[in-house]
Protein backbone atom coordinates (compact mmCIF):
# COMPACT_ATOMS: atom_id res chain seq x y z
CA UNK A 1 0.00 0.00 0.00
CA UNK A 2 3.01 2.46 0.78
CA UNK A 3 4.62 1.69 -2.74
CA UNK A 4 1.40 2.37 -4.44
CA UNK A 5 1.11 5.98 -2.61
CA UNK A 6 4.84 6.69 -3.20
CA UNK A 7 4.49 5.73 -7.09
CA UNK A 8 0.80 7.87 -6.84
CA UNK A 9 2.71 10.61 -5.48
CA UNK A 10 5.71 11.11 -8.28
CA UNK A 11 3.37 10.90 -10.73
CA UNK A 12 1.41 13.41 -9.02
CA UNK A 13 4.68 15.49 -8.99
CA UNK A 14 5.69 14.58 -12.06
CA UNK A 15 2.41 15.43 -13.60
CA UNK A 16 2.12 19.11 -11.47
CA UNK A 17 5.73 20.43 -12.62
CA UNK A 18 5.63 19.33 -16.69
CA UNK A 19 2.66 21.18 -16.79
CA UNK A 20 3.87 24.64 -16.00
CA UNK A 21 4.44 27.31 -18.49
CA UNK A 22 7.76 29.13 -18.98
CA UNK A 23 6.75 32.39 -18.27
CA UNK A 24 8.07 35.14 -21.40
CA UNK A 25 9.01 38.22 -19.96
CA UNK A 26 8.51 41.27 -22.29
CA UNK A 27 10.74 44.24 -21.76
CA UNK A 28 9.96 47.26 -24.05
CA UNK A 29 12.96 48.99 -24.99
CA UNK A 30 14.57 51.89 -23.09
CA UNK A 31 14.29 54.55 -26.36
CA UNK A 32 11.84 54.21 -28.96
CA UNK A 33 12.71 55.61 -32.16
CA UNK A 34 10.64 57.99 -33.63
CA UNK A 35 8.35 56.67 -36.29
CA UNK A 36 8.56 58.45 -40.31
CA UNK A 37 5.86 59.80 -42.17
CA UNK A 38 5.88 60.02 -45.73
CA UNK A 39 5.85 63.98 -47.11
CA UNK A 40 2.61 65.13 -48.35
CA UNK A 41 2.19 65.40 -51.86
CA UNK A 42 1.53 67.89 -53.72
CA UNK A 43 2.82 70.50 -50.91
CA UNK A 44 0.51 73.25 -52.28
CA UNK A 45 -3.36 71.79 -51.98
CA UNK A 46 -6.35 73.81 -52.80
CA UNK A 47 -9.40 72.40 -51.40
CA UNK A 48 -12.83 72.50 -54.06
CA UNK A 49 -16.57 71.08 -52.74
CA UNK A 50 -16.59 68.93 -55.89
CA UNK A 51 -13.78 66.99 -55.21
CA UNK A 52 -15.42 66.22 -51.34
CA UNK A 53 -15.43 62.21 -52.02
CA UNK A 54 -12.20 62.01 -53.25
CA UNK A 55 -9.15 61.28 -51.89
CA UNK A 56 -7.34 64.20 -50.10
CA UNK A 57 -4.20 62.09 -49.52
CA UNK A 58 -3.34 58.43 -48.70
CA UNK A 59 -0.59 58.90 -45.74
CA UNK A 60 1.91 56.62 -44.94
CA UNK A 61 4.22 55.77 -41.89
CA UNK A 62 6.90 52.97 -40.51
CA UNK A 63 6.23 51.00 -37.65
CA UNK A 64 8.51 52.24 -34.59
CA UNK A 65 10.14 49.23 -32.76
CA UNK A 66 8.85 49.10 -28.96
CA UNK A 67 11.23 45.57 -28.85
CA UNK A 68 8.45 43.27 -29.02
CA UNK A 69 5.11 42.56 -31.45
CA UNK A 70 2.77 45.10 -29.69
CA UNK A 71 -1.05 46.60 -30.74
CA UNK A 72 0.01 49.66 -31.73
CA UNK A 73 -3.09 52.42 -32.22
CA UNK A 74 -1.87 55.05 -34.88
CA UNK A 75 -3.23 58.90 -34.74
CA UNK A 76 -3.03 60.98 -37.35
CA UNK A 77 -3.14 64.56 -36.50
CA UNK A 78 -2.86 68.05 -38.06
CA UNK A 79 -2.34 71.60 -36.79
CA UNK A 80 -1.41 75.00 -37.90
CA UNK A 81 2.70 75.35 -38.70
CA UNK A 82 2.70 78.13 -36.40
CA UNK A 83 1.17 76.36 -33.01
CA UNK A 84 3.19 73.42 -33.40
CA UNK A 85 0.89 71.14 -32.62
CA UNK A 86 -0.20 73.00 -29.39
CA UNK A 87 -4.02 72.30 -29.96
CA UNK A 88 -3.71 69.38 -32.96
CA UNK A 89 -6.97 67.75 -34.48
CA UNK A 90 -6.87 64.04 -34.77
CA UNK A 91 -7.31 63.13 -38.73
CA UNK A 92 -7.97 59.58 -38.51
CA UNK A 93 -7.26 56.50 -36.42
CA UNK A 94 -6.08 53.63 -36.76
CA UNK A 95 -4.49 50.36 -35.45
CA UNK A 96 -1.66 47.98 -36.44
CA UNK A 97 -2.13 49.47 -40.26
CA UNK A 98 0.47 51.89 -41.52
CA UNK A 99 -1.63 53.72 -43.84
CA UNK A 100 -4.60 56.33 -43.25
CA UNK A 101 -6.77 57.90 -46.06
CA UNK A 102 -8.58 60.84 -45.92
CA UNK A 103 -11.01 62.44 -47.78
CA UNK A 104 -11.24 65.91 -49.31
CA UNK A 105 -14.70 66.37 -47.63
CA UNK A 106 -13.20 65.44 -44.13
CA UNK A 107 -10.09 67.66 -43.64
CA UNK A 108 -12.11 70.40 -44.77
CA UNK A 109 -14.67 69.73 -42.40
CA UNK A 110 -12.27 69.63 -39.56
CA UNK A 111 -9.98 72.88 -40.96
CA UNK A 112 -13.21 75.03 -40.52
CA UNK A 113 -14.42 73.50 -37.04
CA UNK A 114 -10.51 74.48 -36.00
CA UNK A 115 -11.42 78.14 -37.12
CA UNK A 116 -9.36 77.69 -40.41
CA UNK A 117 -10.72 80.46 -42.83
CA UNK A 118 -12.20 78.89 -46.26
CA UNK A 119 -10.56 80.34 -49.41
CA UNK A 120 -7.46 80.94 -47.02
CA UNK A 121 -4.42 78.90 -47.71
CA UNK A 122 -2.72 77.13 -44.18
CA UNK A 123 0.25 76.07 -43.42
CA UNK A 124 -0.24 72.58 -41.86
CA UNK A 125 1.72 69.85 -39.97
CA UNK A 126 0.51 66.60 -39.86
CA UNK A 127 2.43 63.69 -37.66
CA UNK A 128 1.21 60.10 -36.12
CA UNK A 129 0.92 59.82 -32.76
CA UNK A 130 1.61 56.05 -31.95
CA UNK A 131 0.62 54.66 -28.91
CA UNK A 132 0.33 50.93 -27.04
CA UNK A 133 -1.05 51.44 -24.01
CA UNK A 134 -1.70 54.67 -21.59
CA UNK A 135 0.97 53.94 -19.16
CA UNK A 136 3.65 53.80 -22.03
CA UNK A 137 4.40 57.26 -23.49
CA UNK A 138 2.91 57.92 -27.02
CA UNK A 139 5.67 58.36 -29.50
CA UNK A 140 5.21 60.83 -32.40
CA UNK A 141 6.10 60.54 -35.80
CA UNK A 142 8.64 63.07 -38.23
CA UNK A 143 6.42 65.75 -39.40
CA UNK A 144 5.32 66.13 -43.04
CA UNK A 145 3.80 69.98 -44.04
CA UNK A 146 1.41 71.07 -46.87
CA UNK A 147 -0.29 74.23 -47.42
CA UNK A 148 -4.29 74.02 -47.65
CA UNK A 149 -6.66 76.17 -49.08
CA UNK A 150 -9.83 74.92 -47.32
CA UNK A 151 -13.64 75.89 -49.27
CA UNK A 152 -16.16 77.21 -47.35
CA UNK A 153 -19.38 74.93 -46.90
CA UNK A 154 -22.22 78.00 -46.53
CA UNK A 155 -22.98 80.88 -48.52
CA UNK A 156 -24.87 83.99 -47.66
CA UNK A 157 -28.56 84.33 -49.21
Amino acid sequence: MKKISLILLIIMAVFVTSCEKDKENIVIKSTIEQNTLNNVSPATIVLLLDNAANSFQTFKWSKPDYGFAAVVTYVLQFDKKANNFSSPTDLATVTNDTTASVKVGDINKLMLAANMNPDEAVDLQFRVKVTIHTAVEPVYSTVAEAKVTPYATTFPP
